[in-house]
């Protein structure tokens, strides 16, 4: 004899599988919003409300662009190339109940509600996962005693830098500043010292830069400062305010009970296109007047002239 299922337990069964759905529902690891064909949130899952701080009731109804302003939940999904699935990832930027703004990660996915079509929305917070990857590119990209940037980032700046001074024909001038007889300083000092002094040249040079100028430590005791928008003469005037700083021991720099005094010399070469084919050609000619200064003495500005090889001594 066949057991017959009564209305009742018809009743229990389905609140016991609603009940089961909304828990795994409420598990899940990301928030779960569901919205109706308006684009208005229907469900809001307990991760959902960690994610933007909201409870249910203050998010049911409203539309989810409160949560994600340039995401339209009504909007047509594609079916996925691979799965075959009706969802669509992405990155957005979404917003916590407070306003502040933070990076997540979100698929619609739609789905069919006693033939109503409705669209699920997952979001992950990916804030941390972002600050990471800036971390760790700001590692590559830094230098770890200076804080300035490395040569890897410079030459990256010196294609964006060329692209634009190529395109509207604006000047730009590259300085590689070199402390002299470095090596006398960790002889006489330690290499502590001489740890010191290259942080004390960094922190003037910053100074005295601008904040569109790039400042990069390429090795040992060389660093070029790319200046864009920057004619000659200007860019000479700032390395002879360099070298004079330095000359005259102004520096924000004590190493124990007295200074350690230092100078330094400045190679100085402006963009010339065609002529150098990138800026890295600008540097090289750069660095043969730094050479140039090295053998007139040190403690010198010297520019590059517009023939190759050629340098022009500033003092």
């Amino acid at each position: 004899m066949l057991k017959t299922t009564t209305p009742e337990q018809l009743a229990e069964i389905y609140e016991t599988e609603r009940q089961r759905a909304l828990a795994v529902i409420d598990a899940v690891d990301a928030g779960v919003l569901v919205t109706n064909q308006s684009g208005n949130i229907v469900m809001f899952n307990r991760m959902a409300h960690g994610i933007f701080g909201y409870l249910a009731d203050e998010v049911i109804g409203k539309p989810l662009s409160l949560l994600a302003p340039d995401v339209a939940a009504d909007r047509e999904i594609e079916p996925d190339s691979i799965l075959g699935h009706t969802t669509q990832r992405g990155e957005v930027n979404a917003v916590r109940k407070g306003g502040e703004d933070f990076p997540a990660e979100i698929s619609l996915s739609k789905i069919t509600v006693n033939g109503v079509t409705e669209t699920v929305v997952i979001v992950r917070d990916i804030s941390n996962r972002m600050a990471m990857l800036e971390e760790m590119r700001e590692n590559a990209t830094t230098d770890p005693l200076t804080g300035l940037k490395n040569r890897g980032y410079l030459l990256e700046r010196c294609a964006e830098v060329q692209s634009v001074a190529d395109r509207y024909h604006n000047p730009v001038t590259v300085l590689i500043i070199d402390i002299d007889d470095f090596r006398n300083v960790n002889e006489q000092h330690g290499f502590s010292a001489g740890d010191s002094v290259l942080q004390a040249l960094s922190r003037t040079c910053e100074k005295v830069l601008r904040r569109s100028d790039v400042l990069a430590r390429i090795g040992g005791e060389e660093f070029i400062a790319l200046m864009p928008e920057t004619p000659m003469d200007k860019a000479t005037e700032v390395a002879e305010r360099l070298r004079k700083q330095f000359a005259e021991n102004r520096v924000d720099f004590k190493w124990q009970d007295g200074p350690i005094p230092f100078t330094v010399s400045i190679g100085i070469a402006a963009y010339d296109s065609p002529r150098d084919k990138t800026l890295e050609d600008t540097i090289k000619r750069a660095d043969e007047a730094l050479f140039r200064a090295k053998q007139m003495g040190r403690n010198r500005v010297v520019r590059a002239l517009g023939r190759p090889g050629g340098a022009e001594p500033m003092i």
